[in-house]
Formats: C-alpha cells, sequence, structure tokens
C-alpha cells in the first residue's frame, strides 16, 4: 500500500485494487481476495481488481487489537477485536452472528467446510466453533493451555473433520472438529506459530513460526522436515535425526540457529518467513531433491531402505 492506493502483485504486475484511503488497521489475503479493515469499516476486494463486499463495522468492536480472517472463497470474513467478534457475508448489509465479550482481542478464525460453522481461538487458549445460522457455540474444547499459550493461527482441513492450529509458544496441534478431541500435539518451534497449511491430498502439514519452517505428519504431528532459508537464498535442510542437507557454506551457517543453540551465533543472517504462498517457496525444490538422494544413500548404507 503506498500513496496511490493497495496494490497487489499478480503475474509480475502490480495491480490497483483499491483507491487511496485511510490508513488501514488490519488486513488477511486468501486466494483471490484481500480483506481490509479501516475507518471502521470492512472491505473484502478481488485481486483482480474490484470490491467483492463491504461493510460498516459496528461501533462496540472498539478497533483496538482487531483482526480479519477470511473464508476460502473470499466471500465472508470474520473480524476480532478486544470488544468481540463479528461475522460478515456478502450480500448481507449486517453481521450474520456477533458476540460482544472479552478475550477475542489479536483472535484467529476459520470457516470450516459446511460454511455454517466458524471456529474462533480465544485469548485463554479455548477453542470456539459457533454455528452461524444458530449463533451459539455449538462445540468449545480446550485447545491449548498455558503451556502452549494462545492460538494465533487456524486452519481447517478440506474435508472439515480436522481442526489444525498453531500457538504463541511454538506449539502446533489438531483436533477432531465434531468432537473436540486432540489428534495431536506438537511443539516444533521456540516462537509464536504464523503459518499452518493442511494442504489437500498431501499427507503433511506446513506450519512455519517466520525463522523455520517444519513439514508435520498429518496423521501423527511428527516433524518430518525443517527448512530454512535466509535472505541471501541460503537453504538448510534436516531431518529430526540428524540428516541435513544445505545449499553450501551459507546454508551450513544456520544449521546452528535450527538447532536453537544459545547463545546463538551473531552473526548468522535472520530467517525469514517461507510459506505455500510465498514465491521463494519453490527455491526449495533444489533442497527437497538433495534431500531425497541424501536419504537414500543413508538407506543404502545401513543395509535397507
Amino acid at each position: 500500500e503506498d500513496e496511490n492506493g493497495l496494490w497487489v502483485e499478480s503475474g509480475g504486475d502490480s495491480v490497483r485494487i483499491s483507491e487511496p484511503s485511510a490508513p488501514w488497521t488490519c488486513r488477511a489475503a486468501r486466494g483471490e481476495a484481500v480483506a481490509v479493515c479501516r475507518a471502521g469499516s470492512l472491505s473484502v476486494l478481488s485481486t483482480a481488481g474490484g470490491a467483492i463486499a463491504s461493510w460498516r463495522l459496528p461501533g462496540w468492536l472498539g478497533f483496538r487489537d482487531d483482526r480479519v480472517s477470511l473464508s476460502r472463497d473470499g466471500r465472508s470474513a470474520v473480524v476480532t477485536t478486544a470488544g468481540g467478534f463479528a461475522v460478515f457475508a456478502a450480500g448481507e448489509a449486517e453481521p450474520v452472528l456477533y458476540f460482544p465479550a472479552e478475550g477475542y482481542d489479536d483472535a484467529p478464525a476459520e470457516f470450516l467446510v459446511q460454511g455454517d460453522l466458524v471456529a474462533i481461538g480465544r485469548n485463554d487458549g479455548i477453542l470456539e466453533i459457533w454455528g452461524i445460522s444458530s449463533g451459539e457455540v455449538e462445540l468449545e474444547f480446550t485447545g491449548f493451555g498455558a503451556l502452549a499459550g494462545r492460538p494465533t493461527v487456524l486452519w481447517a482441513s478440506d474435508d472439515g473433520e480436522a481442526l489444525l492450529a498453531g500457538s504463541s509458544r511454538g506449539a502446533v496441534a489438531a483436533w477432531h472438529a465434531r468432537t473436540g478431541n486432540e489428534l495431536w500435539g506438537e511443539f516444533p518451534f521456540e516462537g509464536p506459530v504464523g503459518t499452518v497449511v493442511a494442504a489437500s491430498g498431501l499427507a503433511w502439514v506446513l506450519a512455519s513460526d517466520g525463522r523455520t519452517v517444519s513439514l508435520l505428519s498429518r496423521r501423527s504431528g511428527d516433524v518430518l522436515l525443517t527448512f530454512a532459508i535466509d535472505r541471501e537464498g541460503n537453504w538448510l535442510a534436516t531431518t529430526p535425526d540428524g540428516y541435513h542437507v544445505s545449499s553450501g557454506p551459507g546454508g551450513e551457517a544456520l544449521l546452528g540457529l535450527r538447532l536453537w543453540q544459545n547463545p546463538r551465533p551473531q552473526n548468522a543472517a535472520p530467517f525469514r518467513l517461507v510459506s505455500a504462498g510465498d514465491p521463494d517457496l519453490a527455491s526449495l525444490g533444489g533442497a527437497l531433491d538433495a534431500l531425497r538422494v541424501t536419504l537414500i544413500g543413508a538407506g543404502e548404507d545401513a543395509g535397507g531402505p
């Protein structure tokens, strides 16, 4: 965003999707939609240009510590603030669900595949699944306790059976969305988890704390691979049992930070977020190929696969 409006990158070109306006207070992107909160209003814009929907936000939300989350189709959104939350849907002038209460500031939200359910992670670690039609909490269960911190990101599986979440203290976990029973929980990171993605048809979950990216088994939560990339393009890929491959000396220098040595090397380049939506993820292709060769070689040395 600049003085000329809000822009997105599309096919290598910059596309302006809105005119100059008041500064935004929160925003989110998903698929081909971008949601922007500013000056007491919420707008959902298409990355191709043009508005999908817009609403005035209720004054009781307070617009403090606010956060917006989008549905998969980009036609519904949830705004959470210190004053509560409100759910909006394209074609409806007023919120289709709202709840004024404390504990929802900067709370993540996710629409379940059924469309009439929305999950919200409260600051006390409780996960709620609300029915939009009923206006009531359909299911409430303990997501993260004091050790793991509060939920920072939510992701629903494509079949609507599982709800995945990351926490403020590095935990990633999955629950059965209809019962609230925990399927698995791990602590792969030290810092707040900012990305959790479970892509359709894949057996792994991608999660990141903005420093490293881990692939976890979708079934068990076990860490399979961990990646790191610095601003110079150096990369490192490791397995939990110690096998690793890198782009060279620069990548090897990342290993100390990956293993969380204390004190950490002061001259090491900082990591930056790599997620499924980051074009730099494509550079991991070489890392994956090299790691595959490394693991095959290790299996042959051990006399087995």
